[in-house]
């Protein structure tokens, strides 16, 4: 959710996108909330919750060893947040490389290994839903020790 309308909760007359069946693995937004306060207590009304949570997903991978990229802020925060925009722009979970590839092309993105590192994302996140941080192989333990660091 680029523009942030997965934190947006359901109202009356709108079930929001947050409880939509494919962002099923989108859980932990109080950790999103807690950066937000503090971002918020420095720079008060100045980083959208857009830009945390990308803030937040770069740093995520540097934790686990990804590269450091840069990136570039001054995305807007949504006003509203609707579970159909989900059905219609979100790739199923288990849906394959080749269909979320094709399906991030089809909606203006050129970059055709976007759906493929996106579909890799959520077979991580997948497994560590299902296994914890066990999930990792033990010559993976210096990502387990940073993940438990991060998640204390």
């Amino acid at each position: 959710s680029c523009d942030a309308s997965v934190l947006l909760d359901s109202t009356e007359n709108v079930v929001s996108e947050k409880p939509a069946d494919r962002n099923f693995g989108m859980r932990n937004f109080k950790y999103i909330n807690t950066i937000k306060s503090a971002v918020e207590a420095e720079c008060p009304g100045i980083v959208s919750c857009a830009d945390i949570i990308v803030l937040a997903a770069r740093e995520g991978a540097v934790v686990l060893g990804g590269p450091r990229v840069e990136l570039k802020t001054g995305r807007r925060d949504s006003k509203k947040s609707s579970a159909a925009e989900v059905d219609k722009y979100i790739p199923l979970h288990n849906d394959s490389v080749s269909n979320c590839s094709n399906s991030f092309c089809f909606h203006g993105n050129r970059c055709r290994r976007r759906g493929g590192a996106l579909r890799s994302a959520h077979r991580w996140q997948d497994a560590l839903r299902e296994s914890g941080a066990e999930a990792i192989p033990e010559s993976g333990s210096h990502i387990r020790s940073r993940l438990r660091r991060v998640f204390e």
